[in-house]
């Protein structure tokens, strides 16, 4: 079980202001999450989580084959992933908006990470909803206070 975060990366307060947690495939959606808006080298636990922006993806003139590699990297080396199905990546040039989207393999299920749909790139590098089947599993009912 682990603290659920909003979209934001904030901690999750319930309706009633306690901590909220998750677990299962929710939670290896939230890792998943984490990894890719974390920049390379920020967190001193473990070095080798997050991606490099700044060195690989911000600016004119990126490869996206090193981009895709580098988040499907971090994508595998979550706890709970198991191995990718699928994985696909596009920058939408006007907006430079990166778009990516996958199907993996956990231990809880096939996991699906899509665009969101409503715009949150404002907020996050890699704005990312998850599904598993038809449900979304995070990030969950904010609003409602229901997790």
């Amino acid at each position: 079980m682990e603290f659920a975060l909003d979209q934001t990366g904030d901690i999750y307060l319930d309706a009633r202001g306690n901590f909220a947690t998750i677990d299962g495939i929710a939670a290896v959606a939230q890792r998943v999450w984490v990894r890719l808006n974390m920049h390379a080298g920020s967190w001193a636990f473990d070095v080798t989580a997050g991606v490099d922006y700044r060195g690989e993806v911000l600016g004119k003139g990126r490869n996206l084959s090193v981009i895709a590699a580098l988040m499907k990297t971090q994508i595998l080396l979550t706890p709970g992933v198991l191995r990718l199905r699928s994985f696909s990546l596009s920058l939408d040039p006007d907006t430079r908006v990166l778009a990516v989207e996958f199907v993996a393999e956990t231990a809880a299920g096939l996991l699906q990470g899509l665009p969101p749909e409503e715009d949150t790139s404002a907020l996050v590098l890699v704005p990312l909803m998850f599904k598993s089947g038809a449900s979304v599993v995070w990030p969950a009912m904010m609003g409602g206070g229901i997790l």
